[in-house]
């Protein structure tokens, strides 16, 4: 038969135009079924850079990392899981925000890796993999000043601050 694809753009009306019985389990956001993988990582980049580097700031202090969390929740939630229990755990154990931050983003790549290397490897890994790897260094390289800090002993630490 002819891909209802072809009949048919937005989700809803793919849903009506089906003959099957089992409506929606094809059902997504109009076009996110025809989105390459590929062009959403490289959206994902692109809203990072642009959240790390805003314009109306001098291209400087953005919130990457908050950035980050949202972009690769939509793209690979069970990365950000892990990420976010080592942000927490980090935080609680050294009490330093930045050190969780920059340990959080390195923690999606390396779980991505993971998951291609010993679980489940896709074909969808590849860009997700390369688009972490830009993300997570992006936010390294925006913390670098941060972690000057950490090594010599000086960033500041969530008990520091005052109340």
């Amino acid at each position: 038969g002819r891909c209802f694809r072809e009949q048919a753009e937005g989700a809803a009306q793919q849903c009506r135009t089906r003959r099957s019985g089992r409506r929606g389990h094809r059902q997504h956001l109009d076009g996110g079924a025809a989105v390459p993988v590929g062009a959403l990582a490289a959206a994902a980049v692109a809203a990072l850079l642009g959240h790390i580097f805003p314009a109306w700031l001098g291209f400087r202090g953005g919130k990457g990392v908050a950035t980050g969390a949202g972009v690769f929740l939509a793209l690979a939630p069970m990365a950000v899981l892990f990420a976010g229990v080592m942000f927490i755990v980090l935080v609680w154990w050294r009490r330093m925000v930045s050190l969780g931050s920059i340990a959080a983003a390195v923690t999606i790549p390396a779980y991505l890796w993971f998951q291609d290397e010993f679980g489940q490897p896709g074909r969808y890994l590849t860009p997700l993999l390369a688009a972490s790897v830009t993300c997570a260094w992006l936010i390294v390289y925006a913390h670098r000043e941060n972690l000057a800090r950490i090594w010599k002993g000086t960033e500041s630490r969530i008990s520091d601050l005052k109340r």
